[in-house]
């Protein structure tokens, strides 16, 4: 079982990163949380086959986590195997019949059973043979939209992805156990502010992505040196990074 990080930048791309998704592969299934572009690119850059794709879960519907969607979906019907099946599963119920409409103005096949569309809701989101999911709501919207962090089990091991968070940090998921890795954004408190939070927190490895311009670069050891107390690893993800679980 392996996360890889297929983009690890904030709102914009920078120089060597691309918009957020990331990617857990277990045996020949994967899951995406997040789908900024180019998140079928950097997935075939990995070399991870489309019809292994069984769920995209989006913490919330700003583009830099959802620009990837429409070239994702027609990955995945442009070339279907026998059995493939792909759940979406959108922040806001509102956005599905937009995005499904938006596929039939470019073209884009929408073949029956092929992709099905839900809505993200807090609690239990999803499960199969492999992984079960559970939407914790976060505050990152600033108009009230729902926003989500989801925590992922399989094969005994609890995994954490938090998407973006507000500024103060307080909505980061707390009581939630142990993690044996959590998946954090870097980009929307200062560091300073998470770390009461993250000191408490029982975390195997924390790996940051989302990460803003300023912690590019030198600048990575600068964001990484707010962290150094923590008694626990802490690594910053580039694109198409792979992180054994």
């Amino acid at each position: 079982m392996r996360i890889i990080t297929l983009g690890t930048s904030h709102g914009n791309h920078t120089p060597g990163r691309f918009a957020t998704s990331t990617l857990l592969e277990i045996g020949e299934s994967c899951y995406m949380i997040d789908a900024g572009e180019p998140a079928s690119g950097q997935m075939f850059r990995a070399g991870v086959p489309f019809k292994n794709l069984r769920a995209v879960f989006l913490t919330h519907m700003h583009d830099d986590h959802t620009s990837g969607l429409t070239a994702l979906a027609k990955a995945l019907h442009k070339y279907p195997t026998d059995g493939q099946h792909t759940d979406f599963y959108f922040a806001e119920e509102a956005a599905i019949a937009p995005f499904r409409a938006w596929l039939g103005a470019v073209h884009v096949k929408n073949e029956e059973g092929l992709v099905q569309y839900h809505t993200t809701h807090e609690g239990a989101v999803y499960k199969d043979e492999n992984i079960s999911v559970t939407a914790i709501p976060t505050r990152h919207m600033s108009g009230g939209e729902p926003s989500f962090a989801y925590l992922i089990e399989a094969d005994g091991k609890r995994m954490l992805f938090t998407g973006d968070l507000s500024p103060d940090f307080s909505d980061f998921p707390q009581n939630v156990g142990h993690l044996d890795v959590c998946v954090c954004e870097g980009t929307h408190y200062r560091p300073e502010f998470s770390m009461p939070i993250l000191q408490k927190a029982d975390i195997g490895k924390l790996i940051f992505n989302h990460l803003h311009e300023l912690w590019i670069g030198d600048g990575e050891d600068v964001f990484l040196q707010n962290f150094v107390s923590l008694p626990y690893l802490v690594l910053a993800a580039h694109d198409l990074e792979s992180f054994s679980v």
